[in-house]
């Protein structure tokens, strides 16, 4: 089922556990939060926060390991964002545990 019609194909990396990733799998519709900078500063004059969508299936994404997927957007300015800045990173859990790098199309 499609979420949005603003999407992007991206390949999304998971930092292995012992790398402050996650300590467990993702699948199917994974939908943790994106930042721009790998040193996230919410407020005033901080990086936003921006909802990803990801298409994993059915079969799992483990820790370290990296899938090529459908990306999607609620918003277009949200797409617009991460194509200018072609590489940003995953914030699930209460920290950064993964980057996601677009695909050109």
């Amino acid at each position: 089922m499609r979420m949005s019609r603003f999407e992007a194909l991206a390949d999304l990396y998971l930092y292995p556990t012992e790398q402050s990733g996650k300590t467990n799998w993702v699948w199917k519709t994974y939908r943790p939060l994106g930042f721009l900078r790998r040193d996230p500063v919410l407020g005033f004059e901080g990086d936003s926060a921006y909802g990803l969508f990801f298409e994993l299936g059915e079969t799992p994404l483990h820790p370290g390991q990296t899938r090529r997927t459908n990306l999607n957007f609620l918003i277009q300015e949200s797409l617009d964002a991460f194509k200018k800045a072609r590489k940003f990173y995953v914030w699930d859990g209460g920290r950064l545990v993964g980057e996601v790098s677009l695909v050109e199309q």
